[in-house]
């Protein structure tokens, strides 16, 4: 199995395919950080019909998990689903068998620094991807942003 991410402003996925507006960021912010994050996995034609498990966890760029404030409580910042490739019909035996998933994380409350967010599928203790971002601190007095 194989995988990638993007980040951009904006991801979704419609009818299998993924749809990605201001892909490739790399820096945000200063700020709370919006962001959609795109993932594709790619499962071999034999793990075809299995049950998969996935998680995006953001980290810190030493892999420590992020949490954030909420109302009740710190709580760490992930998203996880499970999912099955079922090969549409006519699809081509021993073909690679895409799978696209994608969240939108709102208003994060990052401090500057470098961030990642980390992929990992089934029960990996692995990374199968990753796509790191900075924060921008906030300009100084007098500085152009």
């Amino acid at each position: 199995m194989s995988a990638w991410l993007t980040l951009a402003d904006f991801a979704q996925v419609h009818a299998g395919k993924l749809y990605i507006v201001g892909g490739g960021v790399n820096i945000t912010g200063p700020g709370p950080v919006s962001m959609g994050v795109a993932v594709q996995v790619v499962v071999p034609w034999n793990d075809r019909s299995k049950r998969r498990h996935l998680v995006v966890r953001l980290c810190d760029l030493d892999h420590n998990q992020i949490s954030v404030p909420t109302p009740v409580g710190d709580i760490q910042v992930e998203v996880a689903a499970d999912f099955e490739v079922v090969p549409a019909p006519g699809t081509l035996q021993a073909s690679e068998l895409p799978f696209a998933f994608s969240f939108y994380a709102p208003n994060l409350p990052l401090a500057p620094g470098g961030y990642t967010w980390r992929l990992f599928l089934d029960d990996s203790t692995e990374e199968a991807a990753h796509a790191t971002f900075s924060v921008r601190s906030p300009p100084s007095p007098g500085q152009p942003f």
